[in-house]
């Protein structure tokens, strides 16, 4: 959700708080001083302080000087008492400083980025000028591809590989996609981690040639983050019992999805 920021955003609490409460006000005239969120998703943060007490509250909804639809005992502080005219400020605290620093990013390969296994290569298409790999429902076809890894991939967090494809036929039915990666060090003969492999069972629907979108594996990032490249091993494991679709598997794009962090080395 994207955290929403203004400067010199201070005031005081003007009405008294037990430690459910899921509304508070600020001074008046203040609320103009502090993020207006939108959108569901948009929220800003704000800290309550008096003496040596805190507490962060994270708040997604804003009318006027009235503050709603918060979420106490952020960020590890508890859910306190508050009386009138303590201090309401939005200030930048540690989740608001690890979210500025992360992003979303994706590595997308296209058919042409991949190299089919010599003995059982997917068959390369076009669905109009769109191209394709075929991976079709009696044999077990390999195909390969290699992307570099990002030096400043988040470590913590996990990667998403996803699929774009369509299917060759009008036929309702599961497809078994399976694969593996090996991730390489600078200047490495040898795989310096190895994954144990994914199985992905689709459900497509039964329309010809139209494109769909689907998540197959979900890595920790751990595995390979702190490695330069890594090699992904993909097939339709057409002799799985739950395969049951007799059409082409026709891939469109292969996508890695993960977090990086802003400013890394």
């Amino acid at each position: 959700m994207p955290q929403l920021w203004t400067n010199n955003a201070v005031s005081t609490l003007t009405t008294a708080l037990t430690a459910t409460s899921t509304v508070m006000s600020v001074a008046t005239g203040d609320g103009t001083l502090f993020p207006n969120p939108t959108s569901t998703v948009d929220f800003f943060v704000i800290t309550l302080e008096s003496g040596s007490n805190r507490e962060i509250v994270q708040v997604q909804t804003r009318s006027t000087d009235s503050f709603t639809d918060i979420t106490r005992a952020q960020e590890g502080t508890s859910a306190q008492v508050w009386a009138t005219g303590v201090t309401v400020e939005l200030r930048l605290t540690r989740d608001g400083v690890t979210r500025l620093h992360t992003t979303s990013e994706v590595k997308r390969l296209l058919v042409n980025e991949w190299v089919g296994d010599l003995t059982n290569p997917p068959v390369n298409g076009f669905v109009g000028y769109t191209p394709t790999m075929d991976f079709d429902a009696t044999t077990r076809q390999l195909a390969y591809a290699t992307f570099g890894i990002p030096p400043e991939m988040a470590a913590s967090t996990t990667a998403l590989f996803r699929l774009s494809y369509t299917i060759s036929t009008a036929t309702a039915g599961s497809i078994v996609m399976a694969g593996n990666w090996t991730a390489f060090a600078a200047a490495s003969a040898e795989a310096s981690s190895t994954g144990t492999g994914f199985t992905s069972t689709i459900t497509s629907t039964a329309s010809t040639n139209v494109s769909q979108v689907v998540n197959v594996a979900t890595i920790a990032a751990s595995n390979f983050a702190n490695n330069n490249t890594i090699t992904v091993r993909l097939y339709r494991d057409a002799t799985h019992a739950s395969d049951t679709n007799t059409g082409n598997f026709r891939m469109i794009t292969f996508e890695m999805e993960y977090l990086t962090r802003r400013g890394a080395a």
